[in-house]
C-alpha cells in the first residue's frame, strides 16, 4: 500500500462461501430493476460471491477487509478455487494479527506478494507493516486503490502546486472510466457489497481485467542459510534495549536461521557505568553473555558497582579475576572502542544492530525491530 497511509487495504469474515445459486433472480433482495442487480449477476457469474443460505445477496452489508481482498482476488484469478500460498515465501506470515491458516490466508498471500496489501504504516527496510486488521471495515479509498492496482487502470497525478490526499488519484481514476460505485460517496465511507459488485462491473465494462501473473513458490527454498551475526550495540538503562535483547532470544530459540550474537557497549547513560565494566569482566572469564541475560532479566535499572558483583558471583565468575579486572583500565578501553565503532557507523542511539551476513555483507539497523521484522531480515541475509 501506499507509504503515506496508515491503512491497509483488508477485511476478514466472509460469510458468503455458503449455498451456490445458478439462477439469476434467486436472490431475494435484490430486484431486477435495481441500479446494482446487472453488477451483482456479473460477480456471481464469475464466481466472485455466491449468496447466503437463505437465498439474500445482503447488497448493503459493510464488507471488512478480508471479504474485500478476497473478492477481488477471486475476480483477479477468475474463480472461488483458493490459490496456492506458503507464507515461508515471506520467512513465516508477516503480520502480527494474521493465523496462518484462516479461511482468507491464500488470497491474503497472493495481494501479499503482488504488493496489493502491505499492512499498516509499512516499514521502509521491509515494505511491509505490522498488522492488516482483517476484521476492520474497508472505506472507499483503501477499496479503490486495490481495484485500480489490480485492473492496471492509469492514475492520474496532481497539477503543479495541487494538493492531493494519497488516495485521490485512485478515485479519480475509478472516475474517468465510470467505475465509482455511488454517487457521492466519500474516500472515508465504508464499501457495501453493492460498492464491490459495481466496482468490479465497471471496470468488466470499460475493459480493464484484472491479472495476476504467476508466482513462484520457491522463494529460496534450495539456498543453505548461513549464520548471521548480529552486533548488538546497548546501552544499559535503555528500556528498548531489554525490548531489543527479548527479541534477540526469542529469536535465537526459534528462528531457522543460526544466529550468532556479539555484545558491544555504546554507552549513553553513564550513571549505569559499573554495570557496563562489569558485563566486560565477565565476558574477559567467557561468561559476559549470562551476566547481559540476567541483568535484562533481573536487575533492569540498577547501577551500583554491587549489582555487578552480585550478577557475576550468580553467573559463575571467579570474583578475584572479576575484581583485578574491575580495578583496571581494561572495561573503560573495551567500551570506548565499541562505542567509537558505533559512531563510525553512524548509530545515533540505541538500540542498534549492525548484521553481518554469511558472504560478509552488512546491514545497519538502528532501533528495536519486532520479532517479525527481524526473522524476516535475518531471512534475507542468511542467504545473500
Amino acid at each position: 500500500m501506499n507509504a503515506h497511509t496508515t491503512r491497509t487495504v483488508w477485511a476478514a469474515g466472509l460469510s458468503l462461501l455458503l449455498v451456490p445459486l445458478t439462477a439469476w433472480g434467486a436472490f431475494t433482495d435484490v430486484l431486477p430493476t435495481s441500479s446494482f442487480a446487472p453488477a451483482i449477476e456479473y460477480v456471481e457469474s464469475v464466481g466472485v460471491v455466491e449468496g447466503y443460505q437463505d437465498g439474500t445477496y445482503r447488497p448493503l452489508k459493510r464488507l471488512n477487509r478480508a471479504e474485500f481482498v478476497t473478492m477481488t482476488m477471486r475476480a483477479a484469478q477468475g474463480g472461488d478455487t483458493p490459490p496456492d500460498y506458503d507464507w515461508g515465501y515471506f520467512g513465516g506470515v508477516p503480520f502480527a494479527d494474521i493465523e496462518p491458516a484462516a479461511w482468507y490466508a491464500p488470497y491474503l498471500w497472493q495481494a501479499t506478494v503482488r504488493g496489493v496489501v502491505t499492512g499498516d504504516a509499512p516499514d521502509a527496510a521491509t515494505g511491509l507493516g505490522d498488522v492488516v486488521r482483517p476484521n476492520g471495515d474497508i472505506n472507499y479509498a483503501e477499496a479503490a486503490k486495490i481495484v485500480v492496482e489490480l485492473h492496471g487502470v492509469p492514475v492520474p497525478t496532481p497539477a503543479p502546486n495541487e494538493r492531493w490526499a494519497w488516495y485521490t488519484g485512485y478515485v479519480k481514476a475509478l472516475a474517468a472510466v465510470d467505475a465509482t460505485p455511488r454517487a457521492g460517496i466519500g474516500a472515508s465511507e465504508v464499501v457495501t457489497r453493492a460498492d464491490m459488485a459495481v466496482m468490479l462491473y465497471q471496470l468488466h465494462l470499460a475493459g480493464y481485467a484484472p491479472t495476476l501473473p504467476p508466482v513462484v513458490i520457491e522463494p529460496m527454498v534450495e539456498t543453505e542459510m548461513g549464520a548471521v551475526t548480529i552486533e548488538e550495540y546497548f546501552s544499559y538503562g535503555c528500556g528498548f534495549c531489554k525490548r531489543l535483547h527479548d527479541t534477540i532470544e526469542t529469536v535465537k530459540a526459534t528462528s531457522a536461521v543460526p544466529v550468532v550474537v556479539e555484545l558491544k557497549h555504546f554507552m549513553i547513560y553513564t550513571q549505569y557505568r559499573a554495570i557496563h565494566r562489569g558485563q566486560v569482566c565477565a565476558a574477559e572469564q567467557g561468561v559476559g553473555a549470562e551476566f547481559h541475560d540476567r541483568y535484562f532479566d533481573d536487575y533492569f535499572g540498577a547501577t551500583a558497582q554491587s549489582t555487578a558483583e552480585a550478577i557475576a558471583e550468580a553467573v559463575g565468575a571467579d570474583m578475584t579475576d572479576f575484581a583485578t579486572c574491575m580495578a583496571s583500565d581494561l572495561p573503560d578501553q573495551i567500551i570506548a572502542a565499541h562505542s567509537a565503532t558505533a559512531r563510525s557507523l553512524k548509530a545515533r542511539g540505541t538500540p542498534f544492530m549492525r548484521l553481518v551476513g554469511p558472504d560478509g555483507k552488512t546491514r545497519n539497523v538502528p532501533g528495536a525491530l519486532k520479532q517479525v521484522d527481524l526473522e524476516r531480515v535475518l531471512l534475507e541475509m542468511s542467504r545473500s
